[in-house]
């Protein structure tokens, strides 16, 4: 879709919404096109910045201090998902409530 101007991917994508889930899928009342590649919609560009750094997942994981990082890509299972997410969030919650015992 990179190649597409935005109202030709909206129209691209309205199209295939109305052939999933019928035409009244054409109707939106709003459409934000977010390019999750790009860095000023903050998403990641997946460039490896140091590609020595081989820890980078392990260390993210474990987080600093009291602060706990959680992201699909994080995730022992199911990476780059929802579910993914989910159980990263669930990870990070259960290292949350450790330390919340503790203090």
């Amino acid at each position: 879709m990179r190649g597409l101007s935005e109202q030709e991917m909206r129209d691209d994508i309205s199209a295939r919404l109305a052939a999933a889930l019928g035409p009244q899928a054409r109707n939106q009342a709003a459409f934000d096109l977010r390019v999750w590649m790009a860095p000023e919609d903050g998403g990641y560009g997946d460039v490896i910045m140091d590609v020595a750094a081989t820890d980078a997942e392990a260390v993210l994981r474990e987080g600093f201090s009291r602060i706990r990082f959680a992201f699909s890509e994080l995730s022992p299972s199911f990476p780059g998902y929802v579910e993914g997410a989910i159980i990263a969030g669930r990870a990070a919650a259960r290292q949350v409530m450790g330390l919340l015992s503790q203090a």
